[in-house]
């Protein structure tokens, strides 16, 4: 009687951290069928479609969940005792999703070229606790530099001006 209350216990963890990965595959793939029902889109944009951005993300979502899965089935394989799990930063994870929120509500005011950089300083300094200047002035500005490239200069896709001053100053380089 013991070998199967002991059963249960051992694969209640393993299901709890499957359980949220999975279903999110399973909500990707299903949001990647109706992806494929865009249409239309402008003629600039033709090369990509207007399902390209979408099918991106979710393809990212569905390739992070799928690592997740095949690291907690490997993982816990490797440990028999079942390991013990990380412990969550609450304060990290709270001002990571306000650096988000903030970042998305300037987005459209600032513009790409000015919000972005300050996201990044964020949370590498807040979250991340990343303390060398170097780092953090350095970092931001070349990944912001190398994303604004990306987009605008490979894929030829509009990244936010911003509005005023801000607008000006996006301008000047795209």
């Amino acid at each position: 009687m013991a070998d199967t209350d002991e059963q249960p216990r051992a694969r209640a963890p393993m299901f709890t951290e499957l359980a949220l990965p999975v279903a999110l595959i399973g909500l990707s793939l299903y949001l990647w069928t109706l992806a494929d029902r865009f249409t239309g889109g402008a003629k600039r944009y033709e090369a990509i479609g207007p399902d390209f951005f979408p099918k991106l993300l979710l393809a990212m979502m569905i390739a992070l969940c799928t690592a997740q899965v095949v690291s907690s089935v490997i993982g816990r394989s490797r440990t028999s005792g079942g390991g013990e799990a990380l412990p969550v930063y609450w304060a990290d994870l709270a001002i990571a999703v306000g650096a988000t929120a903030a970042y998305v509500a300037i987005l459209p005011r600032m513009g790409f070229l000015l919000a972005t950089p300050l996201f990044q300083f964020a949370l590498l300094f807040f979250v991340f606790r990343v303390r060398q200047l170097r780092v953090l002035l350095v970092a931001p500005p070349a990944l912001t530099i190398g994303l604004a490239l990306l987009f605008v200069g490979v894929m030829n896709a509009p990244l936010p001006r911003g509005r005023g001053v801000f607008g000006a100053f996006s301008h000047i380089f795209y």
